[in-house]
Order: C-alpha cells, then structure tokens, then sequence
C-alpha cells in the first residue's frame, strides 16, 4: 500500500506552503507516501522543504520518477534524440 498526493489544490495551501499540521502528518505517517505533481524535480522539492521524503516522486504528469535525492528512475521519453512531452490534439498514436 502506498499513498500519493498532488500538491496544487491538495497538498499545498494556495500561498504554496505547507501547514505545520501538514508536515506533522506527512513526517510522522506510518505508510508509504508521496507525491505526483506536474511540477518538475526542482519545482516540487523546493516546495516540499521539511518534508521527509523517503518514495520516488512522480513528476510531470508521471513523465518522469525519481529519488528524492533526484536520480531518475524512469526518464522523459525521447523519439529520435526529442523529448517527448504530448501530443498535440488530433493527432494519432
């Protein structure tokens, strides 16, 4: 069992902070967790200050996993040397 958050909307408050009450929780909860975000690496840790941060993080919209010490686990997909990042509405796989 593990538990994931997203962070705007849900885990942070609208300022982009996190409550005291919020770390508390996160830092004493019993069970796997973490969080999944659109954000990227730097965007999401540099908002997760104090946070014990144990489980890989899912970033950009689940394009990228990594550590919390920023080794990715599994990359952005690239076609061809590009970066990978959508599809453009319309268009088929």
């Amino acid at each position: 069992m593990i538990f994931v958050t997203d962070l705007d909307k849900t885990f942070l408050k609208s300022d982009l902070s996190i409550s005291n009450f919020s770390k508390n929780i996160w830092n004493s909860f019993p069970f796997p967790l973490t969080i999944t975000t659109a954000r990227s690496y730097k965007g999401s840790t540099t908002l997760l200050k104090g946070l014990n941060l144990k489980y890989p993080l899912i970033l950009l919209d689940g394009a990228m996993v990594a550590k919390s010490d920023g080794r990715v686990i599994i990359p952005i997909p690239k076609i061809n040397g590009t970066f990978i990042f959508g599809v453009k509405e319309g268009e088929k796989g």
